[in-house]
């Protein structure tokens, strides 16, 4: 159990952004559903999600690495 604990706590950051991810690929999908976008606008859309959304997750990991090494005693 307590190990359990301690590797939540460890990779924590690893799944905020899994979940955070997860929600962003729900929004877009009823985005997709609910909006009134054409076939070829959808599919040039989703090659720029794309490039956001690795944006976001390099701005999230650079975000964390910046708060371990603060962290850390110099």
């Amino acid at each position: 159990m307590t190990k359990n604990r301690g590797l939540v706590k460890r990779y924590r950051w690893l799944f905020e952004a899994l979940v955070s991810t997860v929600i962003l690929f729900i929004g877009l999908f009823l985005y997709r559903q609910l909006g009134r976008v054409l076939y070829v606008q959808a599919m040039l859309a989703w090659s720029s999600i794309w490039r956001v959304i690795i944006i976001y997750l390099l701005i999230l990991l650079i975000w964390r690495l910046n708060e371990v090494l603060g962290k850390m005693p110099n």
